[in-house]
């Protein structure tokens, strides 16, 4: 990768000397009825945080462009300003259990690949072409390991909660799902 990135940034992407391992932590679910635990894998400051941070600044705007898509809780309601339902409609929101560690790896980064590669604006957030970011996203779901309990754990599928490429990689993936499914 060094040939292909300014020194700068590849400096910031190569991992310290004082990288910390990820820790496994629990957030408590407080809006289900049993307030169970979201394992959460904090990944601040270890090995891979540089490379992670960058690929999710990267792949950021390639999610969200479905008409469909909530950004967050401001966002809803903003979209529903001025919204009338009628009396015989309701207003669903769907919550996919476990999904950040369910997703399919293959095929998000399948998915990923096809939006790298018709992306416009690529060149414009990175000077790193799809394959070299592919080649980083890979990289940053082979290092997915985390301790928890003086124990170190390797997360085998799916994405870790707390990961900056998790958010993008989960929304592309469920963008191209809900697309085959909605008209159904």
């Amino acid at each position: 990768m060094k040939s292909h990135l300014p020194a700068t940034t590849y400096h910031r992407l190569a991992p310290s000397t004082t990288a910390t391992p990820p820790l496994l932590f629990g957030q408590p679910k407080v809006h289900k009825p049993n307030m169970s635990l979201c394992p959460i894998v904090s990944c601040q400051g270890s090995i891979f945080s540089g490379i992670a941070k960058e690929c999710g600044r990267i792949m950021g705007p390639l999610a969200g462009k479905t008409e469909h898509h909530i950004r967050d809780s401001v966002d809803l309601v903003d979209k529903l300003k001025g919204m009338i339902i009628p009396p015989n409609f309701s207003l669903v929101s769907f919550d996919l259990t476990k999904m950040f560690t369910r997703i399919d790896q293959q095929r998000a980064l399948e998915l990923l690949k096809q939006r790298l590669e018709s992306d416009a604006d690529l060149s414009k957030r990175t000077a790193l072409r799809p394959s070299d970011i592919m080649a980083l996203v890979t990289l940053d779901l082979s290092l997915a390991y985390f301790r928890w309990n003086g124990r170190y754990y390797k997360q085998l599928k799916g994405f870790g909660m707390g990961k900056s490429t998790s958010s993008p990689m989960s929304d592309i993936f469920m963008e191209d799902f809900e697309e085959a499914a909605l008209p159904n």
